[in-house]
């Protein structure tokens, strides 16, 4: 069987990433996703608000 992978890339979306992560998991279930984090500002507690959405930090 094929795995799916969503990749979502990141410049200063804290503001968004939350829904964007949620919608992709509402989505597609199944799929495995993945933030790839090119700069967010108040990086401190993001992380934990990713690892809280159940997705791999890139």
């Amino acid at each position: 069987m094929d795995k799916i992978a969503v990749l979502i890339p990141c410049y200063n979306e804290e503001k968004t990433i939350e829904k964007v992560v949620k919608d992709a998991k509402e989505a597609l279930p199944e799929a495995v996703v993945y933030v790839i984090i090119g700069y967010i500002k108040p990086l401190i507690g993001i992380i934990e608000q990713y690892r809280l959405l159940l997705c791999s930090i890139i």
